[in-house]
C-alpha cells in the first residue's frame, strides 16, 4: 500500500470526479504512455533546465496533448487500476508509480503562487557506479509547505 500511496497532502486531495478522458483503462494507459514519452524526450535534452510547473504543463499540453486537469488523478487512477486487476507484484510497477506521483503533484500544485515549486531536469553523477543519470525533480521551494505534515503530526521537530 505504501508503493501506491497518494503523494498529495491530505488537505489538497482532489474532491472532484475523475475526468472522462481517463476513466477507461485503455485511455488512462494511453495517457501514461504519452506522458512517459514526453518525459523521456525531455530527459534526453543535454542541458540543465529549471522551469515553473506552468511552463512544463504548457509544453506537455503542446507536445503530448495531455490536459493538465487529468494529471491530478493519475495516482488515484493507477491505484484503482492495480486493485481492479488484482496485481500481485506491485513492486514491479515502482517506476510507473513514480511517474504517476510526479503527474499528480504537478497537476495539483501547478496552480497558485508561481514560486512555490520548480521542476529541475539535470544530470547527476553517481560516484558509486561512476556513471551519470538524468533526473527529473519536482522541487518544493517553500520549507513551510514541505514540513507541514511533520509539524502537524509531531509536537517537537528537531532539524
Amino acid at each position: 500500500d505504501e508503493i501506491l500511496a497518494d503523494p498529495v497532502l491530505s488537505d489538497d486531495l482532489v474532491q472532484e470526479v475523475v475526468p472522462g478522458n481517463i476513466r477507461k483503462g485503455e485511455h488512462f494507459v494511453a495517457l501514461l504512455r504519452r506522458l512517459a514519452d514526453f518525459v523521456r524526450r525531455r530527459l534526453m535534452e543535454g542541458r540543465v533546465v529549471s522551469e515553473s510547473p506552468r511552463q512544463f504543463l504548457h509544453l506537455l499540453h503542446k507536445h503530448a496533448q495531455i490536459e493538465p486537469s487529468a494529471l491530478k488523478f493519475c495516482s488515484a487512477r493507477l491505484r484503482s487500476l492495480v486493485r481492479t486487476l488484482e496485481v500481485q507484484h506491485v513492486h514491479e510497477f515502482v517506476p510507473l508509480t513514480q511517474l504517476c506521483s510526479f503527474a499528480t503533484l504537478l497537476g495539483t500544485y501547478a496552480a497558485g503562487p508561481v514560486r512555490r515549486f520548480t521542476i529541475l531536469l539535470e544530470e547527476i553523477y553517481s560516484p558509486r557506479s561512476a556513471s551519470r543519470a538524468k533526473v527529473l525533480q519536482f522541487c518544493c521551494l517553500v520549507a513551510s509547505l514541505a514540513l507541514a505534515p511533520a509539524l502537524q503530526r509531531f509536537r517537537h521537530v528537531v532539524i
